[in-house]
């Protein structure tokens, strides 16, 4: 099995990837919150539902960090620590392996990860 994305999925999954840590935070910042308590005034003829949007963005958010977490399924665990270090922080591969080692490892993992976004 060929594990190639198109250049703009892979791009995509990629800048997903390296938003792992806002989104972390954005989601429990959010799951955490509490809505302002009411204060007293009659509500407008069409509110919003906070509630729902925050659902909404919660299962968005969540719906990323999952798969942004499970796509390290089926990855060497010697080999992810290099691989999230090169697609965040753009740290070159460790010496450990050969080169193409761990180009092919992380071309599975954005692969699983654009899998589990249903993007491909």
């Amino acid at each position: 099995m060929r594990y190639v994305l198109p250049p703009a999925v892979r791009q995509a999954v990629l800048w997903t990837v390296r938003d792992y840590d806002r989104l972390r935070l954005q989601y429990e910042e959010i799951v955490e919150s509490s809505p302002p308590p009411p204060d007293g005034q009659p509500s407008a003829h069409n509110p919003r539902d906070l509630v729902s949007e925050r659902a909404i963005r919660v299962a968005d958010i969540g719906f990323k960090v999952r798969a942004i977490e499970g796509g390290w399924a089926g990855i060497p665990g010697e080999y992810r620590v290099g691989i999230w270090d090169n697609i965040q922080y753009r740290i070159p591969f460790p010496g450990d392996a050969a080169l193409k080692t761990y180009k092919l490892w992380k071309q599975r993992y954005i692969w699983n990860v654009a899998h589990l976004l249903r993007w491909w």
